[in-house]
């Protein structure tokens, strides 16, 4: 699907539905169905008709999958919550992962509920997310030392460089670890690019030796004394697309085992129900 398509898919599908529903009945009744009339009574149809019909059709679908979008992607966050909590089981004997997913996912409940007010995303994330993860994965379990780690949110540029930023405009992208001049000036180019190999195919990247890693290429201006060697890339959803990806990077090798990739994947998750969450709580809805 082309970008120009996905776009017009992401703003279709933040239409009210009576009114997603009110175009498709107006398409119907004012072409489609003068058209199969006119080939039910054997008729010929202008050209204009038969031309614009198909386009309306086209459209139609694009409508149609936007609304179906929105509808799985961001209408029902207790239906995902719920899902959420039972795969906290995933997490094992590791019960510091499990009791911060359920905490973050009470929080969660808590907004939709009123309990909370003046919710907002940029501080969930980065306080009651990043930083309860940062303490937690850099602490050792079982003899493995993941040296210095760092999270961050990416998402495409707006001005169609095909690049990940860190912000947009003054507004800085959730992020633990990286300092905040470095996040306004950063840019990364999709394509060949580790997180991109996330973003494109849609699902979770991971390596422990980053230096041997076709998927991985150093970043042009990345700090010479600091090398990174692991890293798990989790694609981000919003109203049924990938608009972004949570990066988790260390600097040794071997930092993530197997229950961790699994905890920052549910940590992504977390994330995308917050998004949704703070959609229909929007205080404050900072990405």
């Amino acid at each position: 699907m082309g970008k120009g398509t996905r776009r017009l898919r992401r703003e279709l599908g933040s239409w009210p539905r009576e009114i997603v529903i009110t175009l498709i009945v107006t398409l119907i009744v004012t072409v489609i169905a003068p058209a199969a009339v006119g080939i039910i009574l054997d008729d010929k149809i202008p050209v204009w008709v038969a031309v614009l019909a198909g386009g309306l059709g086209v459209c139609v679908g694009i409508v149609r999958g936007a609304s179906g979008d929105h509808r799985s992607g961001s209408e029902d966050p207790e239906a995902k919550l719920t899902a959420l909590e039972r795969q906290v089981a995933t997490l094992g004997a590791y019960d510091t992962y499990a009791v911060h997913v359920r905490d973050a996912l009470g929080d969660l409940r808590k907004v939709l509920a009123d309990e909370l007010s003046n919710f907002s995303l940029r501080d969930f994330v980065e306080t009651g997310i990043f930083e309860p993860a940062h303490l937690l994965l850099q602490g050792e379990h079982g003899g493995v030392s993941r040296g210095d780690v760092r999270f961050s949110i990416l998402h495409p540029s707006e001005d169609g460089s095909e690049e990940f930023v860190m912000a947009a405009a003054d507004d800085l992208f959730p992020a633990h670890g990286h300092r905040a001049e470095s996040r306004e000036k950063f840019r990364l180019a999709i394509k060949g690019s580790f997180a991109g190999v996330a973003y494109q195919s849609g699902k979770v990247q991971a390596s422990n030796k980053l230096s041997a890693d076709d998927r991985y290429s150093r970043h042009p201006r990345a700090d010479a004394n600091r090398t990174y060697e692991s890293m798990v890339s989790v694609p981000l959803w919003r109203a049924g697309e990938i608009d972004g990806v949570l990066n988790v990077i260390a600097t040794s090798q071997d930092a993530f085992t197997a229950v961790d990739r699994t905890y920052i994947t549910l940590l992504a998750s977390v994330i995308d129900v917050a998004r949704t969450v703070a959609g229909q709580h929007p205080q404050d809805a900072s990405n």
